[in-house]
């Protein structure tokens, strides 16, 4: 959590559940190596976020996933941005043998390039859950809202760090844009 972590060149291996959650803003998680974790949770991944339209800015490259463990009833995923979350961009990284890859849950600005994705049942899963189940009226909206309102968006540095911000509410806030 935060502003600016890095995670680079770390093995992380053996673990019930997730890897990496993280919350902020502009964090870079680069060459790592990243297996045999979720092995006892069900719709999990090995890094995580969600819930959160503030959350950006955060890059993602050059790191290898591998034998992403746990259920298949939902599945899980090397990178999960969950329930909406917003503006992380995934870069050259290598996903193999995991149920998905990458599980985009709504959100905006979320960007995918330049992966390799092998040996996966699901390569990627993109979807608009803020316009059905995890919408208005729901209580993943009231987390959302909550958030926004936690984070001074409309002054500076965050209105010209994240100008997406500032008409999110006005736009359609539950489509997945950009």
């Amino acid at each position: 959590n935060g502003v600016g972590c890095v995670a680079r060149h770390n093995l992380l291996h053996d673990a019930p559940h997730h890897a990496m959650d993280f919350g902020g803003n502009d964090h870079l998680v680069e060459l790592n190596e990243i297996h045999d974790v979720c092995t006892e949770t069900d719709d999990a991944g090995a890094i995580y976020t969600g819930r959160d339209w503030t959350v950006r800015g955060t890059v993602i490259k050059h790191n290898f996933w591998h034998d992403i463990g746990g259920s298949a009833h939902v599945g899980n995923q090397a990178i999960y941005v969950d329930d909406t979350a917003c503006g992380i961009t995934s870069i050259g990284n290598v996903i193999l043998r995991v149920y998905r890859g990458f599980l985009i849950g709504g959100g905006r600005e979320n960007v995918l390039d330049g992966n390799y994705i092998v040996d996966c049942k699901i390569p990627i899963h993109i979807d608009n859950r803020g316009l059905s189940w995890a919408g208005r009226g729901t209580e993943n909206w009231g987390t959302l809202t909550s958030r926004l309102k936690d984070v001074p968006y409309q002054q500076e540095p965050w209105k010209s760090r994240f100008p997406e911000l500032l008409t999110v509410m006005d736009d359609e806030p539950g489509a997945p844009k950009g």
